[in-house]
């Protein structure tokens, strides 16, 4: 946002450079100093000069007026994408805002899930010892429990690029 911030005063700083071509222009220069003895002449001389110039846009046919509006325009153009790139990132905020609460909920369930599934592995493994059930009732048990906890480590990874997110916007 800044850059393109920076981008619309140049613009338009350009637009009035332009504009500012469209008039004549008027400059004055002086100067005076003595000239001491320093040489063959023994005596103080007095040294001055004016000048007048005058530069008269004759022969621009309306060019610095078109660039003036044309660089104006643009600047316009840049706000226009400045105000809209500034509202998506205010949506793109909101949005990472509700998914981090929606985050929560799915959390709570994950680790509800998870000690369930430990519940579960814990108590096939003394089924397992009992010989109720085979090994690969507990392998499935054991497997679920390891899903369990990836799903809840990728909800934790969502957690911190939606957190992510938000820092960036700088909020």
């Amino acid at each position: 946002l800044a850059s393109l911030d920076s981008l619309v005063r140049q613009y338009e700083y350009t637009s009035r450079g332009y504009a500012a071509a469209v008039w004549p222009r008027v400059g004055l220069t002086g100067g005076a100093y003595w000239e001491y003895p320093n040489g063959p002449l023994q005596e103080d001389v007095f040294l001055g000069r004016a000048g007048l110039s005058v530069r008269l846009p004759l022969f621009e046919g309306g060019k610095n007026k078109k660039q003036a509006l044309s660089q104006l325009k643009t600047a316009q153009v840049l706000q226009e994408n400045r105000a809209e790139l500034e509202q998506s990132l205010e949506a793109l905020f909101y949005s990472s805002l509700d998914r981090l609460q929606s985050l929560d909920i799915e959390e709570d369930l994950a680790r509800q899930l998870v000690e369930a599934a430990q519940k579960t592995a814990a108590l096939t493994y003394e089924a397992y010892k009992a010989g109720s059930v085979t090994f690969l009732e507990v392998d499935d048990a054991n497997l679920s429990l390891l899903q369990s906890r990836i799903a809840l480590s990728d909800l934790y990874i969502q957690r911190l690029n939606s957190l992510a997110v938000m820092d960036n916007l700088g909020r």
